[in-house]
């Protein structure tokens, strides 16, 4: 359906507006040509029968005014035929007239009449109705007086041919109207058949089918392509600059952190105890807080640029290849099942992390299993990981969501895990949600964006 708002409908009206203006004007134009060609034959006609009347005409020898033959017409004959004539003296008497006429006569104007000078008007004929005249002056053989003679025909009778005709000119122009649109909208769309590649070829760089726009464009488009190219690749700068900037980073502060560590290790060999847990507990937190605004960094970096997308079946899998074998001593099974294709909108780095936060903590709780699924929704991608520990009561899964929180401080770990997962969701408008998982332990949902959508976040 095209909309209002289109380029294309606004082209395909537009060209409607003007070949309909276009049409109709020259339907206008063409049919007063016709109706002025018809009259002047419906005047050469009279006109004729004019000059024949003309020749006919002659005076008796009692002075009465008679026709030597009758006129070629067999309309002047039949009374209110139509077709008439009348010869008159200059006074406007009329002295003989058609049979047509009957009883009546043609009103012209009484106007002055030279010497075989023609005159036409728009006169009043026996039955009142609008008539064509042509008049003329003349003396007839025989006599010395002069006449005013008049041909006329009403002037319906050119009217049934000024109908036929503009039906067909109506038709005609109807036809050729109708394909000037269809040609112009042919015209649109192959005029705009470039925008519509360029729309595709940008659907595939967004669902990451495409990293750049390589179809050949026309030079109306291809500075467009171009500066599109060229802002895509800026974007691929961007990201790759923050990465590294945010690993310098971490690397930077690491170090410092270590020696930090050291130095408390040894204030408590000194005998220090106290001291040396304090600076521990401030590097810990240091480490925390460095870690978690990391994942914020990298994952608000990648969000939405066109063309990221990874397969979650991939990274599942090696992430549940590396902890299988981690926890290899304790017997855990680890079952991976996500169909193929299921595809995230992101970073496969921030998808690794996320995963291994939380596949990570559900083996630090579990007994014997842990399951990682994944499926597809509209536009969303659901995963979904669980495991037969002992949960998390629901009056505090809210809470372990917090930075640094930790449930049991005697499993390892910096309670960073879920906070980060959190972090993560919400900066790709996903969503996390905790329940209680059918294996007894921990069920935990993540929504992430597929290539096809983007979701609004749901709340965990």
């Amino acid at each position: 359906m095209i909309s209002g708002r289109s380029r294309r409908f606004r082209l395909i009206v537009g060209a409607a507006l003007w070949v309909t203006a276009a049409v109709v004007l020259s339907g206008f134009i063409l049919l007063q040509l016709f109706q002025s060609h018809v009259r002047a034959s419906y005047q050469m006609m009279l006109t004729t029968h004019m000059e024949q009347l003309a020749a006919l005409l002659q005076h008796r020898a009692d002075g009465l005014v008679e026709l030597r033959g009758p006129l070629s017409e067999p309309r002047f004959t039949k009374p209110y035929s139509g077709l008439y004539w009348q010869a008159s003296d200059l006074n406007g008497k009329v002295l003989v007239r058609s049979r047509s006429l009957w009883d009546g006569e043609i009103i012209v104007p009484s106007d002055p009449l030279a010497d075989n000078e023609v005159h036409r008007h728009l006169a009043v004929g026996p039955s009142r109705e609008t008539v064509m005249a042509v008049e003329r002056s003349l003396a007839v053989p025989g006599s010395s007086n002069r006449l005013r003679i008049a041909v006329a025909g009403d002037i319906a009778d050119t009217q049934p041919l000024v109908d036929s005709f503009t039906r067909t000119l109506v038709l005609s122009l109807g036809i050729i109207a109708i394909g000037l649109i269809g040609a112009a909208a042919i015209q649109v769309g192959v005029g705009l058949r470039p925008l519509a590649a360029l729309r595709r070829e940008l659907a595939a760089i967004r669902s990451g089918a495409a990293g750049r726009l390589a179809s050949p464009f026309p030079e109306e488009v291809a500075p467009l392509v171009r500066d599109l190219n060229a802002l895509l690749d800026h974007f691929d700068e961007a990201l790759s600059r923050a990465r590294t900037q945010a690993g310098q980073l971490a690397h930077g502060l690491k170090t410092p952190l270590a020696i930090l560590a050291n130095e408390g290790d040894a204030i408590g060999r000194d005998g220090q105890g106290e001291r040396a847990e304090a600076v521990r507990q401030q590097v810990t937190a240091m480490r925390r807080q460095i870690d978690h605004h990391l994942a914020r960094v990298r994952a608000a970096a990648a969000y939405g640029l066109p063309g990221v997308r990874c397969d979650i079946g991939e990274s599942a899998a090696a992430i549940c290849r590396a902890l299988s074998r981690l926890h290899a001593d304790r017997g855990l099974a680890i079952d991976c099942s996500v169909p193929p294709g299921t595809v995230f909108a992101g970073d496969a780095q921030d998808l690794e992390e996320l995963l291994g936060n939380l596949v990570e903590n559900a083996c630090k709780w579990a007994r014997h299993r842990v399951e990682v699924k994944a499926r597809r929704e509209a536009g969303t991608v659901v995963v979904t990981v669980d495991d037969d520990g002992p949960g998390v009561p629901e009056s505090w899964r809210e809470i372990a969501f917090e930075p640094g929180t930790r449930l049991d401080e005697t499993k390892p770990g910096t309670g960073l895990g879920l906070a980060i997962a959190r972090d993560l969701v919400t900066l790709y408008h996903g969503g996390i949600h905790l329940g209680r998982s059918y294996l007894g332990g921990l069920y935990v949902e993540v929504r992430l964006p597929s290539p096809s959508g983007r979701i609004t976040p749901n709340s965990s």
